[in-house]
């Protein structure tokens, strides 16, 4: 019968011949696809969880930026949720931090402007924007809901204090 040699295991050794047959690399390559195959959506679901995770940290952590700015710097900082409010819900695909001096006029920064969320997380924020002193108490304790396009939830909560927890 032929037989593929690979390597240093294709010798000959004593009238026999070592290697692997055409029909058992054929079904090796098939057994592979067939776990491939079965995997694949598992991979694919645990992607969009990664990143509703990943979301949910990054506005956490932002949040706790704009909290420890507004102390480290002596300013007003003010968060903003969505894209679209609605009079005190805030919803959409990114949010931004804003920072002012007097606490009536709040200019963009550059590094977090219209900061946006991956491609199939939504946020859902009440209340829609939230400011921290100079002493970093905030305006309001705000929640916020993250979804991803597997309907999967994460809840971001912060208090009035500053405490931000991510469940």
């Amino acid at each position: 019968m032929f037989r593929i040699s690979l390597g240093k295991w294709g010798r000959n050794t004593g009238g026999l011949q070592c290697g692997y047959t055409l029909v058992e690399l054929v079904t090796a390559l098939a057994v592979v696809a067939v776990v491939a195959a079965v995997g694949y959506p598992q991979l694919s679901a645990y992607n969009s969880q990664y990143r509703l995770m990943a979301a949910a940290n990054q506005v956490a952590f932002d949040l706790s930026r704009a909290r420890m700015k507004a102390i480290g710097e002596n300013v007003y900082t003010q968060a903003s949720f969505g894209t679209a409010v609605s009079s005190q819900f805030g919803y959409g695909a990114g949010y931004e931090i804003r920072k002012s001096s007097d606490g009536l006029t709040y200019t963009s920064e550059a590094s977090r402007a219209g900061q946006p969320l991956p491609s199939d997380v939504v946020l859902y924020a009440f209340p829609s924007q939230v400011t921290f002193n100079r002493q970093g108490m905030a305006s309001a304790p705000v929640t916020l809901w993250l979804r991803n396009s597997l309907y999967q939830w994460r809840l971001v909560t912060m208090n009035s204090v500053g405490r931000v927890r991510v469940q």
